[in-house]
């Protein structure tokens, strides 16, 4: 007979009342009694947490079983993150004795970041044995009446569920030790063969506060977690825009690792309340799947940062063995800190990560003001504080001239609290080049960056924009190929290494890679201008005012304003086109940036005009004057004295 989901929820019926303990789903044959599975009169080995979780699963039919109810109905309190450390590993185990399928389901199905469900018909009122093939399986009668029933569990205990009888309870209570000793012995004994890890990614943390609110908080911990495990040295760790593509996706281990190309994937969750924080981790080999360990740590919230040490440490203590004094060294110091000041600092961090516009950027600068005021004497608050008065000049929520020296200062501010913070260093290195066109402490800021995180994507790909700006053009492009490999699924490093190749007048490779990334991001609107100069760089003139105009198009340029280009296009030809996107717009405002008006004055062969915004650029301090030495854009007037007078000024070589 088939049972409703609400049928098994019946709790009002004794245990001792159930006059069957076997149920059947599918080709499958389960024995609650001795908790075996039998498939066609074969017993299936299952045992442990695999066995758990079925048993819940089917007293469900049907109906989402969450991952907290999982937790609640298998694991006391105090060993939550234990259970969900193993979940992940359970259900692919459980799924594997099934032979289902994750991508398609026939016994279990997922529901991603909340629960499981079990999908195929379920009959109990069942033989105790199991038939011994499908004919026997069919033809076998039921031999009790209909009734309400709930699957007796494993794991039960007298404060969460009756136990049906003092056998069953002494099963219970030797399964609960031989698993207890099993994981002891697992946790403890030494591996015969440690696998060979070269490379990690560390998967979105799962925020398990059930509050979308609490997202920045996991993502926080996520960032962090990969910075330090960046910072011990020896791996190379995937950065956080490309592991940020696989929140929430379907994907199976094996697959995120063969896409990052990686040796072993990290994943885990979050638990925070207003005065604890539990996370929990698992390190998991990619090919084959092997699951390698699993921790949990729970600390007062002023402690945030040992644990996120402690985890860091103890994921690489177990690929590459017991970490040296140095090593250790670069982890940051477990200080307490202030649980208010950490919180808004992170909202910071998510919105410079995630909210890319002027209202974002201002949020972010909001609430790392606010990180500062509540903790003056925290380094990583005030190294926010400059990434985001750099965000508000990037996304054009203020001028660069009112926030570039606050920046600095913010800078420089967290480097005095703490030397060895990279991204302060990274930061600092960034207002240095693109404002100040300090080049001597830009590149003395990158190297410490690199020296303390050799895996930060973002000071490689930016080490690679200084390279390009002092003239060093095969080196920038080897450096960005580095961040790359650190950051695969980013449109920005993919993006910067095409412009690196254009700098060094590789103009068919640094098409080749523009193509790819417009495969890779199709609504990206800072390919196509790349495209159209490296078209104006090969002489193809028709060809770049076609970009052009695409890329006006995907910018959300007004139809009648890309109507217009293209009637001057086809009345005057490439000149025509060239003039009329510097005319003003309606308004009055100027049709481009100073430096992007030089550059489109240069293509009409009008030197003077070059000059004049150019001038105009370098007295904004521009941030794309950095790379006046690498563009070829500015090829034909390299050779005029006023060329480089601006040079001088800006501090770099002369031409020669």
């Amino acid at each position: 007979m088939l049972y409703s989901a609400a049928t098994f929820r019946d709790k009002d019926v004794p245990a001792s009342a159930h006059p069957s303990s076997a149920v059947r789903f599918g080709d499958f044959f389960l024995d609650l009694r001795t908790g075996e599975l039998h498939k066609n009169g074969t017993r299936i080995r299952l045992a442990g947490q695999p066995f758990q979780v079925l048993t819940l699963l089917l007293r469900e039919p049907g109906q989402m079983v969450t991952r907290e109810e999982l937790r609640s109905e298998l694991w006391s309190e105090d060993t939550f993150v234990d259970f969900d450390d193993g979940l992940n590993t359970a259900i692919r185990n459980l799924r594997q004795a099934l032979g289902d399928s994750a991508e398609h389901p026939t016994y279990i199905e997922t529901l991603p970041r909340r629960g499981y469900r079990s999908i195929a018909p379920v009959e109990s009122d069942l033989p105790a044995q199991p038939p011994s093939s499908a004919h026997e399986r069919a033809t076998t009668p039921p031999t009790a009446p209909e009734v309400t029933v709930e699957l007796p569990h494993p794991f039960a205990t007298t404060t969460r569920r009756p136990i049906a009888s003092i056998g069953v309870l002494a099963a219970g209570a030797i399964l609960i030790s031989t698993l207890s000793v099993g994981l002891w012995w697992w946790r403890l004994r030494p591996l015969a063969k440690p696998p060979v890890i070269n490379s990690v990614a560390v998967l979105p943390l799962a925020n398990l506060s059930g509050d979308p609110n609490q997202e920045y908080f996991s993502d926080g911990i996520t960032e962090q977690l990969i910075t330090n495990l960046g910072k011990v040295g020896g791996l190379r760790i995937i950065s956080r825009t490309s592991v940020m593509r696989y929140k929430g996706s379907r994907k199976t281990l094996p697959e995120i690792a063969r896409e990052l190309n990686v040796d072993a994937i990290v994943e885990g969750a979050v638990l925070r309340s207003p005065q604890r924080v539990r996370i929990t981790a698992q390190l998991v080999r990619g090919s084959p799947e092997e699951h390698l360990w699993a921790e949990t740590y729970e600390r007062d919230s002023t402690e945030l940062l040992a644990v996120q040490n402690d985890l860091a440490a103890a994921i690489t203590a177990k690929i590459l063995g017991k970490l040296s004094p140095l090593q250790q060294a670069h982890l940051p110091s477990p200080q307490a800190i202030n649980p208010e000041a950490h919180s808004a600092y992170m909202r910071a961090r998510f919105f410079l990560q995630n909210r890319r516009s002027p209202e974002g950027a201002r949020k972010a600068l909001d609430y790392s003001l606010q990180a500062t005021q509540l903790d003056p004497n925290s380094a990583p608050a005030f190294s926010a504080l400059a990434d985001s008065y750099v965000a508000t000049s990037d996304l054009g929520a203020a001028t660069a001239a009112e926030v570039m020296p606050a920046a600095r200062a913010a800078a420089q501010r967290a480097l005095a609290l703490d030397p060895d913070l990279g991204n302060a260093h990274t930061s600092l290195a960034d207002i240095l080049l693109d404002y100040f066109w300090d080049w001597h402490g830009a590149e003395h800021e990158f190297k410490r960056a690199l020296e303390l995180n050799p895996s930060d994507a973002a000071a490689h790909v930016r080490y690679a924009g200084y390279l390009a700006a002092v003239g060093e053009l095969d080196q920038a492009v080897a450096e960005a190929k580095r961040a790359r490999d650190l950051d695969p699924l980013s449109l920005y490093s993919n993006r910067e290494v095409a412009r690196m190749l254009y700098f060094a007048r590789r103009y068919d490779e640094a098409l080749s890679e523009l193509h790819q990334a417009a495969d890779m991001f199709p609504d990206s609107v800072v390919i196509l201008n790349w495209v159209t100069m490296i078209y104006v760089a090969q002489g193809m003139p028709e060809r770049a005012v076609e970009a052009d105009l695409q890329d006006r198009s995907k910018q959300g340029a007004k139809p009648e304003a890309l109507s217009e280009l293209r009637r001057s296009f086809k009345e005057s030809g490439v000149r025509g086109y060239w003039k009329k996107t510097l005319q003003p717009d309606r308004e009055g405002h100027s049709a481009c940036y100073p430096y992007m008006c030089a550059r489109i004055n240069v293509i009409l062969g009008n030197k003077q005009s070059a000059f004049e915004w150019l001038e105009k650029a370098y007295q904004e301090h521009s941030v794309f004057m950095s790379w006046i030495k690498a563009d070829p854009a500015l090829d034909p007037i390299r050779s005029d004295p006023r060329f480089n007078d601006l040079l001088r000024r800006m501090r770099l070589p002369p031409t020669t």
